[in-house]
């Protein structure tokens, strides 16, 4: 068998129909400038005000205590700012060891979103000074509309099968996660295929989330982290078109 290779310029259909509706780019990392809430806040008015929709949220864990006199605890765990854009389609979180940027539906074009969730990042390098990033991660969470019982190999590749003895029962819902390894390469893949039941009379929704991630620290220069992005895109891609069926592409494409 031939040695996997990344061919980042390989040419993909293209869809006038995105079935996206979440794209995230996250880094984790960690903040070494001082994690203040006024000076970030203060940062984020000046440097931010295409985004000014701004909530700081709390990170809290709760904890029963047993014995003579029972007791629940509420341990803070720190806090991160949540801003978003006036359209609601953007949204950007702060935290202190993490970075991420969400592009909800309609989704444009790699492009725009790639463009955009890089700008923010440099502006958490000015606010929070990480020394490196520790993980990348590309996720594309992606919709079609399915009515349950109806069959799924019309959607997926590899779908679910029913026991033998069963194949006559209607399926109404189903989870199946796949990792896989990049081999020669610093990057894992999540796949998950799921259907979430409908309801006000609206159709099931059949779910494929596609997770790429590095698994080795990356420095901070932009040039290696676009290459990385580069090469996550195409794992993304992959993913997505070995997932679905012709059938699928057709209708994304406008075709009936």
């Amino acid at each position: 068998m031939a040695p996997f290779s990344i061919k980042p310029d390989e040419k993909f259909p293209l869809l006038s129909k995105a079935s996206v509706t979440e794209a995230v780019l996250e880094f984790r990392t960690r903040a070494i400038l001082t994690w203040e809430e006024e000076r970030l806040n203060a940062g984020l008015r000046e440097r931010l005000p295409d985004y000014p929709q701004r909530q700081l949220k709390r990170l809290q864990k709760g904890a029963f205590q047993f014995g003579s006199s029972p007791e629940a605890r509420i341990n803070e765990l720190g806090w991160f700012i949540v801003a978003t854009s006036e359209d609601g389609q953007r949204i950007v979180q702060f935290h202190q060891d993490r970075f991420s940027f969400s592009c909800l539906a309609p989704y444009k074009h790699w492009e725009a979103f790639q463009e955009e969730g890089l700008r923010l990042w440099r502006l958490y390098r000015e606010l929070a000074a990480p020394d490196e990033i520790q993980r990348v991660g590309v996720r594309f969470i992606n919709q079609f509309s399915i009515q349950l019982g109806a069959d799924i190999d019309n959607f997926f590749h590899a779908a679910p099968k029913m026991p033998a003895g069963l194949e006559q029962l209607p399926l109404s819902g189903f989870l199946h996660r796949e990792t896989l390894a990049v081999p020669g390469y610093p990057y894992g893949i999540n796949i998950i295929r799921t259907v979430q039941p409908g309801e006000d009379q609206r159709p099931a929704q059949l779910i494929l989330d596609v997770d790429v991630f590095t698994m080795t620290p990356l420095s901070l220069d932009e040039d290696p982290i676009k290459e990385r992005l580069r090469e996550m895109r195409w794992l993304k891609n992959k993913a997505f078109f070995g997932s679905v069926t012709n059938k699928i592409i057709k209708s994304l494409q406008g075709e009936t």
